[in-house]
């Protein structure tokens, strides 16, 4: 079963805002779901990124937190804009894998950050309450 790394953001008015949480789930709209019912505003999956198994999804949750420390509230949940959320977990897990190619020996750079970022949202394959769309 896939294990999914989430960020979840409010909804106030228009806009998509801060505070976001950062967490992990096999079913993000499930969860998405019982996160609303505890919240007085709208939440959106904002970003969601896919590990082939638990101890992969908990260290890019470890990263997604340490990326995001100085703006927690709370937990999980974050005072930032879903925007630089997005910015700052996508440059952590750059850096996670740049270390990890230079450990593995490898020379040559790592492809940039796609302007849209690197989850399944961002590439089509998610919409915003979870629901993953299939691979062609």
């Amino acid at each position: 079963m896939k294990n999914y790394l989430y960020l979840i953001c409010a909804i106030k008015g228009e806009e998509v805002s801060a505070p976001c949480k950062v967490g992990i789930s096999q079913n993000p709209a499930k969860r998405l779901k019982g996160l609303q019912t505890a919240y007085p505003y709208k939440l959106i999956i904002y970003e969601l990124w896919d590990f082939s198994n638990r101890s992969e999804v908990l260290a890019g949750e470890e990263l997604a937190h340490a990326s995001l420390a100085e703006h927690r509230l709370s937990g999980e949940w974050f005072s930032i804009e879903p925007k630089e959320a997005l910015f700052k977990i996508t440059l952590w897990f750059k850096w996670a894998a740049a270390m990890q190619a230079r450990e593995r020996g490898d020379i040559e750079p790592l492809p940039p950050i796609p302007p849209n970022g690197v989850g399944l949202i961002a590439n089509g394959l998610a919409d915003r309450a979870g629901k993953l769309r299939l691979r062609a």
